[in-house]
């Protein structure tokens, strides 16, 4: 069975239809509940509204209203939307097949029922208000229809009580709304979900089971013209789930489908499938940017979570144009070629290069690229700080060539520097030319190592955006991590006296003993674990008065989806006694199971008093850290601020400060790709300039600006 089109037509209008026939040449309100045709529209009593009435539609339903609105002549004309709402709501106003008319209604009134009411401010508020949009018309008959819109706050449109329209003296070109693209899921690229059987779904196939790891990868999709596009997903779900969805490799957005259903799939009896007040399947819209020409798009889990189940997609022109998004980074914010004891000695090449061209190999920036030319082959060997257990790592190919990873390389592993072993590979993941790899090293399959070497080959030449290596510290079975932190003047028997942890853990004193104060122990086969919850925080007390400068935090082996994705790291003023800021993350993504992170505070403190508070997860509703370590020096040297600087290249943009900002201005046709450190080397920003200016705001402060191979200095005020 089709996606079911369930119409009202509404009878006893013929005093609206009357007036609506009218020649328009000067302003005529219709009554929103005075409508010839509607999907799933709620007409509600209220006393305070124009004719005792208004109407509410849904997005996640494809909710809508039509009228007929006569124009004597072709033009723009506005329409003036009387409304209530208490948050914001959005509608689309579609005349004949010009491209819609968004609506934001981001003004609130007093109440939801058109009484007044009184701001956040104190200052009263009306019950209803007024939204006015041009809107373009045909002379003559035009079929108008007004739908709810998908908007950051939601499905639902405002309390929608009338519309005025008159001559605008305004000037619009319309657009003609091109025609939809329609893609069924099963039809897709889909890696670890499944294909099942749905009846009620088009094609009578679906995409299910869509999980952590998967990704349904809609390929070839051609537009003709670059900017924003509604993607329109059809779905089913009995409880509130959600996409990532992704255009090419441009920053994702989340498709939130706040909107339910009594079943998961298809309705399960006949009460449900004849059910008048909804549709069958459910829609929900976001927009994405699109290149002129051939896109990849990508749905996949948000935050590790299931999603709900995948019927098809709908590909049409936006309304709204919001500007060309950023690139998404692949790259980790860390990983353990940042962490070398020493940049000059630590990293060594076959073929040696300068030491800026070495950096954009491990700036955590696949957006830069790596170049030796005049060979087909190259060996780069780095050094950790530590032995680790390298549980995954990454190489990325050319920035604006997705899917161009270097022709052929190699991974190998050693305990010494001259004795090379390979290293295992059980699983890779491409996205664009980002490959994350996982070696499935772990604590029962064990192998550790201070010495990684890749090998790469090109044709005549060889590029690489990228490399990356994930793990964990390995010193030894008795103490896996280097005792170089914090707590190492503090006996673990007698941690309890300088730390405390709210909650306190999992079965205190029993078999798994998974309690707070593990993330002290140096260990790397115990865990603090909070059971059904995503809240913690910790505290640890020194010995003396000092200054942390940097920390890690440190996942477990097997559950990636516990690990922190949002905290802060506080330290207690002694001058005050109130709690400083000194570092806040978020929707931070632990790239490798059990993978250690490691973080510089840039603006570090004097106290006896750290604490560090999680406030979510990965994805489960269950926390595990492993270890929390903090350190009195900052960590790495690469990328190195120096070593950046002394790029002597042509700057290929033009660098202005402002005030809360650093803007670059090219005349290129070409984008290029920046990257915006501390003077720490702390990465504060990527992305690309395009064609005029590309504003990036930033507080004060002194900054390194890197645009394509050339590298600058900059202060901000």
């Amino acid at each position: 069975m089709k996606i079911k089109n369930y119409l009202i037509k509404q009878a006893g209008l013929s005093l609206m239809s009357f007036a609506a026939l009218t020649q328009l040449n000067a302003q005529q309100t219709f009554e929103a509940e005075a409508f010839i045709e509607s999907a799933y529209a709620t007409v509600t009593d209220a006393e305070l509204f124009s004719g005792g009435k208004y109407v509410t539609m849904n997005a996640a339903y494809g909710s809508y209203v039509k009228y007929i609105i006569t124009a004597e002549a072709a033009g723009t004309y506005d329409f003036a939307i009387d409304y209530a709402t208490m948050n914001g709501r959005s509608m689309y106003v579609k005349a004949e097949n010009y491209l819609p008319v968004i609506a934001v209604f981001d003004t609130f009134t007093g109440s939801w029922d058109g009484s007044e009411g009184t701001g956040d401010d104190g200052n009263p508020l009306a019950g209803i208000m007024t939204l006015t949009v041009p809107v373009y018309l045909n002379a003559g008959e035009n079929e108008v229809e007004i739908g709810a819109f998908d908007g950051q706050d939601g499905s639902f449109s405002p309390n929608f009580d009338k519309f005025t329209v008159s001559p605008s003296a305004a000037t619009t070109l319309p657009t003609l709304s091109p025609a939809a693209l329609s893609f069924e899921a099963e039809n897709a690229r889909i890696i670890s979900a499944d294909i099942n059987d749905a009846t009620c779904y088009s094609g009578g196939k679906g995409i299910f089971n869509i999980g952590a790891s998967s990704k349904i990868q809609f390929e070839n999709i051609n537009v003709a013209e670059e900017g924003t596009y509604n993607v329109v997903a059809y779905y089913t779900t009995f409880s509130e789930r959600n996409f990532t969805v992704k255009a090419n490799n441009y920053l994702p957005v989340t498709m939130a489908c706040k909107i339910g259903l009594p079943y998961w799939t298809c309705p399960e009896n006949e009460e449900q499938e004849n059910d008048p007040t909804r549709p069958t399947i459910l829609k929900k819209t976001v927009q994405v940017y699109f290149n002129a020409g051939s896109n990849t798009l990508t749905f996949s889990s948000f935050q590790g979570n299931p999603t709900p189940n995948l019927d098809k997609i709908e590909i049409v022109k936006s309304g709204l144009n919001l500007p060309k998004p950023g690139y998404e980074i692949m790259a980790a914010v860390f990983d353990f070629t940042d962490n070398v004891a020493n940049f000059a000695t630590d990293f060594v090449e076959e073929y040696a290069t300068d030491s800026a061209n070495l950096s954009r190999l491990i700036d955590n920036n696949e957006y830069t690229t790596y170049i030796k030319e005049g060979v087909s082959e190259t060996k780069i060997t780095a050094k950790t700080a530590y032995p680790i257990i390298l549980t995954g790592y990454a190489i990325a190919g050319i920035f604006g060539q997705p899917g161009k990873l270097p022709d052929d390389w190699t991974l190998e592993y050693s305990d010494d520097g001259n004795t090379w072993n390979p290293v295992a590979n059980v699983g890779a993941i491409d996205t664009d030319a980002y490959r994350s790899i996982t070696t499935g090293y772990n604590l029962d399959n064990l192998v550790s190592a201070q010495y990684f070497r890749l090998t790469a080959t090109g044709n005549g030449k060889v590029e690489i955006g990228e490399w990356q290596l994930f793990g964990v510290p390995y010193i030894s079975a008795e103490q896996a991590f280097p005792n170089d932190d914090m707590t190492h003047n503090v006996p673990f028997d007698e941690i309890l006296s300088y730390s405390m942890g709210d909650p306190d853990g999992f079965d205190r004193g029993g078999g798994w003993n998974e309690v707070f104060e593990n993330v002290f122990d140096k260990q790397l086969n115990t865990v603090y674990t909070v059971v059904d919850g995503k809240n913690f925080y910790i505290q640890f007390e020194t010995p003396d008065l000092v200054t942390l400068k940097s920390y890690a935090l440190t996942g477990r082996f097997g559950f990636a989806p516990r690990s922190p994705s949002k905290w802060k790291i506080e330290a207690l003023s002694e001058k005050t006694s109130d709690w400083v800021l000194l570092d806040t993350r978020e929707n931070i993504k632990f790239p490798a199971d059990a993978s250690t992170l490691m973080f510089n505070i840039k603006e570090p403190v004097e106290s006896f008093l750290y604490k560090l508070t999680v406030e979510d997860t990965a994805g489960e509703g269950t926390a595990n850290l492993v270890q929390w370590q903090m350190f009195k020096d900052w960590y790495g040297i690469s990328p190195s601020p120096n070593a950046i600087n002394n790029v002597t290249c042509h700057f290929p943009v033009t660098v202005a400060s402002r005030k809360g900002s650093i803007q670059l201005y090219t005349t290129s046709a070409a984008n290029l790709p920046f990257t915006l450190f501390d003077l720490l080397g702390k990465q504060i920003e990527s992305g690309v300039c395009h064609p005029g200016i590309t504003e990036i705001r930033v507080g004060s402060g002194v900054y390194i600006i890197r645009v394509g191979e050339a590298a600058s200095k900059i202060v901000v005020k």
